[in-house]
């Protein structure tokens, strides 16, 4: 056991640590590596940091991943929020308690909440489209290109009946119950 002022510090019977104020772990080229503090298990089980504030009047409890002035924070609140911020952004990422996840906002109100662009990109060959679905994929709708086939064409496309009900093509022709629209607007089946 190590005992500083007569607390115990280290338990060897238990292999708990107990501190007080700032810890700091200079690190000792463990297993050829430069790390400062290492967390290993047995394999038998969960390796868990735990940092709580709970008697410290709702403070943040973070981890903060930090390189040459580069930061990455993971933090609490106390509320069973999570966020995660960089040293550019406050809460780049924000998980409220009820699920609801934010992206540039901290009370995001729908399950995905992106306040600002989304870009949804693929390679030259991949379709880029939005579902709204079932659980199954069976019943919903699809906006986006490469739906139904690879001339990336712009569609909103029925799920339930499986088919495109709008197209807009390369040239700007819009096509209303067909694929492949020839004018402006064309219109298929009344």
């Amino acid at each position: 056991n190590l005992q500083m002022g007569g607390v115990t510090m280290l338990d060897a019977s238990t292999g708990s640590l107990n501190a007080t104020g700032i810890v700091t772990a200079v690190g000792g080229n463990t297993n050829n590596t430069d790390d400062a503090a290492v967390f290993k298990g047995t394999g038998t089980e969960h390796i868990k940091l735990l940092l709580d504030t709970s008697s410290t009047g709702g403070h943040r409890a973070s981890v903060a991943l930090e390189s040459n002035s580069n930061e990455v924070n993971i933090s609490t609140t106390g509320s069973d929020e999570m966020r995660f911020s960089t040293a550019n952004t406050s809460d780049a990422l924000f998980i409220k308690s009820d699920g609801n996840v934010g992206i540039g906002t901290t009370n995001p109100q729908a399950k995905l909440h992106v306040t600002s662009s989304v870009l949804i990109e693929g390679g030259s060959t991949d379709s880029r489209t939005l579902g709204f679905t079932n659980a199954s994929g069976s019943t919903g709708w699809s906006i986006g290109n490469g739906i139904i086939d690879s001339t990336h064409n712009f569609r909103i496309y029925d799920n339930t009946a499986g088919a495109a009900r709008v197209t807009v093509d390369g040239s700007g022709n819009v096509g209303i119950g067909t694929t492949n629209p020839e004018v402006k607007l064309e219109v298929n089946g009344g």
